[in-house]
């Protein structure tokens, strides 16, 4: 097996541990309130409500920058299209954040490859994975 077959390996299992340690319990009951808030962001833009916070005006619809001090709004964003998608549920809240994190750890890899070396970019990726915080 090749070097590059042998590290594309390397890192599908690491992806599929990612995977599996997300997916493990992503039927726990309850939304947790860091799950909650983009949720109540996103249900702010479909229902058109007015923000309270920073936001700009585009084509007479105001799009909110912030929805609560300290909170990026560009997860609301990303989950607006899913929600009319796939219709608001606990399901959707919990499995964006995993899909977006395998497009990071992707991008990570990626990145560090290429201003490091592919095992120190393997490295970096199985650290992610491990470090939950």
């Amino acid at each position: 097996m090749s070097y590059t077959k042998k590290n594309t390996l390397f890192l599908t299992i690491l992806l599929i541990i990612y995977l599996s340690l997300e997916l493990y319990q992503i039927k726990l009951p309850g939304i947790y309130l860091d799950e909650a808030y983009p949720a109540m962001g996103t249900m702010q833009l479909f229902k058109l409500i007015p923000p309270v916070m920073l936001s700009t005006n585009f084509l007479g619809i105001e799009f909110p920058l912030a929805f609560v001090h300290y909170e990026c709004c560009l997860e609301r964003y990303i989950l607006f299209p899913f929600f009319y998608l796939l219709d608001i549920n606990w399901f959707v809240l919990r499995i964006v954040p995993i899909i977006l994190g395998v497009f990071t750890l992707i991008f990570t890899y990626k990145f560090v490859k290429y201003l490091l070396d592919e095992p120190t970019a393997l490295l970096t990726i199985f650290l992610l994975i491990i470090n939950y915080t």
